[in-house]
């Protein structure tokens, strides 16, 4: 009898061990931006940057994918727009101008190309987005549901907060 118990807490400590194995697995081969380092480091994003280049290359290749992200969008020239029931928030990325813009005038799809992103809060989700220190920190796990495009003259990404497993 002692040694059926034993055997079965040993069968439960091996499943337990291989779960704590799979994560640790998983979590090596994570899809980041930034891809170096992301819990450490966060990538600062201005308009019309290498980083917002860098984001939107990102999005675009990692459609359909769960990511980490760990990014602040420059508070000082983002305006973040956001659904009256608080599911969803949406957030011009300018990468490129190709007409000049003068200080007077917005970025928009007459003068700049970029991404509108749009991010759906999930109740089960881990990622957050939230004001941080004089930026909009967009930091967790986020699926990325679509990137396409153009819609005049603007590419639509859209993400949404995930569970890590």
């Amino acid at each position: 009898m002692l040694a059926n118990i034993l055997s079965f807490i040993g069968v439960i400590v091996s499943l337990a061990s291989c779960y704590y194995a799979y994560k640790a697995f998983s979590s090596t081969k994570e899809i980041s931006f930034p891809p170096v380092n992301p819990r450490n480091s966060v990538c600062l994003v201005r308009q019309f940057s290498n980083e917002a280049k860098k984001l939107e290359e990102f999005i675009s290749k990692h459609k359909h994918k769960k990511v980490y992200l760990n990014i602040d969008l420059d508070g000082d020239n983002f305006e973040a727009n956001k659904e009256k029931d608080g599911n969803a928030v949406w957030i011009s990325v300018w990468t490129e101008a190709f007409d000049s813009i003068n200080e007077s005038e917005k970025p928009s799809s007459f003068n700049s190309h970029g991404f509108q992103l749009t991010i759906v809060f999930n109740d089960s989700g881990y990622g957050d987005f939230s004001w941080f220190k004089g930026n909009y920190r967009l930091s967790g796990y986020f699926f990325i549901d679509d990137y396409r495009g153009p819609y005049q003259g603007i590419m639509s990404a859209v993400i949404s907060t995930v569970k890590t497993i």
